[in-house]
């Protein structure tokens, strides 16, 4: 046994040695060469964003309809509209409605039909309902910033006069924007929305919520928001009772009070 063990490790110690010195007579292959860095890359997710051109092509006849808005990056916009028929008058009020879900082609109509335009129909508004992903991301939250700087210039809107309202998904956005776009938006009517995150909003906030929501806890927003109003943050918490997450379609009611809420409150001359 004592011989076998002996011969074992002497043929590991030749093997650890050819392998240290380099067990081949071939030369070791050179290293391979790494690409130099491209300083200006092209970029594959360029934001596609609307332009004057655009917005000017766009049907504001009175009415309701669908569209698409010709972007940037060779892109397009899929959009629900309503417009008032004082618009041929007198600069309106903008609202913009950001459905929830995923987005597909067909998200902002089944929104605009099911909440924003039965609450808002009456309010003399142009009532905008794009299509989109994730309204706080990069890409969609600067499309709908600059949609709005420009309908500001190019469209007969009062420029003072301009909310956003969506729900779950886009009730998230709506908090993003309350939060972080004070210049673009005067009130913000964020629904089923995620508001966990304790930052005051930086225009008037009115929030509408499902007291059976099972995503976002009713009784967790109450305290935040009872936290922020303790600080003086501008901001309203209404509970719908009996309204799940999946309650969409039955706010209507809740949203008709909050459109009261900015003409006669925030929007009053």
């Amino acid at each position: 046994m004592k011989k076998l063990l002996c011969i074992s490790s002497f043929l590991l110690f030749i093997v650890c040695t050819l392998i240290l010195s380099g067990c081949t007579t071939e030369e070791n292959p050179p290293e391979p060469e790494v690409p130099p860095v491209d300083p200006d890359p092209i970029t594959t997710n360029a934001l596609s964003l609307p332009t004057a051109a655009g917005l000017n092509a766009t049907n504001l006849t009175p009415g309701y309809r669908t569209g698409q808005m010709p972007l940037t990056e060779e892109k397009s916009w899929i959009y629900t509209i309503s417009v008032p028929e004082e618009v041929e008058d007198t600069p309106v009020p903008l609202i913009i409605a950001l459905h929830g879900g995923n987005g597909d082609a067909g998200a902002s109509a089944g929104f605009m039909e099911c909440l924003p335009f039965p609450a808002f129909k009456n309010m003399e508004a142009i009532i905008f309902a794009p299509t989109g992903g994730q309204w706080w991301s990069e890409l969609h939250s600067e499309r709908v910033v600059e949609f709005v700087r420009l309908a500001k210039l190019h469209w007969p809107i009062d420029s003072t006069k301009v909310a956003v309202t969506g729900y779950s998904n886009g009730g998230t956005g709506s908090v993003h924007f309350a939060k972080n776009f004070p210049q673009t938006f005067s009130a913000a009517i964020p629904m089923a929305a995620d508001y966990m995150k304790e930052i005051c909003p930086q225009i008037p906030t009115y929030l509408i919520h499902g007291e059976q929501d099972e995503f976002y806890s009713p009784t967790a927003l109450q305290q935040v928001v009872d936290r922020m109003q303790s600080k003086g943050c501008d901001i309203q918490l209404h509970l719908v009772s009996g309204a799940t997450h999946g309650s969409a379609c039955q706010m209507v009611a809740e949203l008709i009070a909050a459109g009261l809420w900015l003409e006669m409150e925030i929007w009053k001359e």
